[in-house]
């Protein structure tokens, strides 16, 4: 198969439309951008949220599932072809509104009203109670979730409640109406909370309006918690495995400690992880993937433990290619390590990243989602242009570098989740297969 490429031309510039920026008195931050592609608003709100405990734990997720069925300009929003959701990231609450550029006042009084501490209806707290149970029961039977669990035990120990994708189905059984307002109360305070509204509208505007109309929610009496958990410094991982008798799939999940986004390596080494198993062309895909068959599925990619980034690299297998595919990534890990990337994957790397850098600012979703990504992670409006051209300066030997510094075997640890009765974990790496 000839997998030459056609040449590329010069790679597009990384630009942002004009946004204002502001923060209310009460603590939250609005940033407001142009976009009129489409004649719709995007709006992306962030909450910092910190549970005292996986019982207040619980009651936050019931509550993350209620809000958005809780108020009447909800119902409102939707009449007219918009839309409100809402999830939980960590340790951040979010909410997404969609709405026609005309009635933006009405996604603000959506807003207002989602987040005002005001009870929840009894029928409103089933219906979310019963669809998280749902969620929890499902998700322990995934091989990605259940090896995401074992790795953060391994890891942490006692895993931080932020870090849980969910509570237990007994807690959530357990939680009182009272105790989802309390969370309310306590947990969803505008303090460091940042809203994004991108799409057809005059950003001066659209801030003024929101100032207007979410000035009612206040921070709150002492007590309340906010800012991001910081997460403990994580062990030294081992590769282990996870029994899991009667599963027809496994799943393998890897991990290695990474460095802070603004780390004078983290550009050469983002584009080693794009290189590695980032995209279509990496190496991982087209060994493992498309040339071996051994992984329906195989990626390598950063993660964001609160404030600590991990490399993870995770791959799903048929049961009786658990161990070829196991010890063949290791195989190429080790390789990537000590021989690095070349020349012309480091190029097609930085164009892809380039390219998909550029399409999801070319979106209002994408333009609100992105910017509120790095938002709550701290980082300036401008960080995807800086970053961007701090790519541009990044050299092939510094690459390799950063490959052969954060890309060996010995730094990775993590778990093999499947049914490993007559799984071997350690031998040749098939490299001829």
């Amino acid at each position: 198969m000839n997998r030459t490429l056609p040449p590329l031309g010069a790679a597009p510039e990384v630009t942002l439309p004009p946004i204002t920026d502001t923060t209310l008195t009460g603590g939250l931050r609005i940033v407001a951008c142009r976009l009129p592609s489409v004649p719709l608003i995007q709006a992306h709100l962030a909450v910092p949220v910190n549970p005292a405990d996986e019982r207040e734990l619980a009651a936050l997720e019931v509550l993350t599932a209620a809000l958005p069925h809780r108020s009447l300009a909800a119902e409102r929003l939707e009449h007219i072809g918009g839309s409100l959701s809402s999830s939980r990231r960590g340790a951040w609450l979010g909410l997404s509104a969609t709405c026609p550029a005309s009635r933006l006042p009405l996604l603000g009084d959506t807003l207002a009203q989602t987040l005002a501490t005001t009870a929840q209806s009894p029928a409103g707290i089933d219906e979310a109670r019963g669809k998280v149970i749902r969620q929890a029961q499902l998700a322990a039977a995934q091989p990605g979730l259940v090896s995401q669990q074992a790795l953060l035990k391994q890891l942490y120990g006692t895993v931080p409640l932020p870090l849980l994708p969910l509570p237990s189905p007994a807690h959530l059984r357990e939680i009182a109406p009272q105790e989802i307002a309390a969370a309310h109360r306590q947990l969803l305070r505008p303090q460091e909370a940042v809203l994004v509204i991108v799409g057809d509208l005059d950003p001066e505007t659209a801030v003024q309006m929101l100032h207007r109309r979410l000035s009612s929610w206040e921070p709150g009496a002492g007590g309340t918690r906010t800012g991001v958990t910081r997460c403990p410094a994580p062990a030294t991982p081992t590769l282990q495995r996870k029994q899991q008798s009667g599963w027809v799939q496994s799943h393998l999940r890897l991990a290695a400690p990474g460095v802070g986004r603004e780390h004078p390596q983290f550009p050469a080494l983002s584009v080693a992880s794009v290189v590695f198993g980032g995209y279509f062309s990496s190496r991982l895909v087209s060994v493992l993937r498309e040339q071996l068959g051994l992984a329906y599925r195989v990626e390598s990619a950063f993660t964001d433990h609160l404030d600590r980034l991990i490399i993870g690299v995770e791959a799903d297998t048929a049961t009786a290619a658990t161990g070829p595919a196991l010890r063949r990534l290791l195989g190429e890990l080790d390789r990537f390590g000590h021989e690095g990337p070349t020349r012309q994957e480091i190029d097609a790397a930085l164009r892809y990243m380039t390219g998909v850098t550029v399409l999801s600012l070319a979106s209002q979703s994408g333009l609100a989602s992105t910017l509120l990504s790095h938002l709550m992670l701290g980082q300036p409006l401008d960080w995807l242009v800086t970053f961007t051209r701090r790519l541009a300066d990044v050299s092939a030997a510094e690459v390799r570098e950063a490959a052969g510094t954060f890309y060996t075997p010995a730094r990775f640890g993590g778990v093999v989740v499947g049914d490993l009765k007559n799984l071997e974990m350690s031998g040749p790496d098939d490299g001829n297969a």
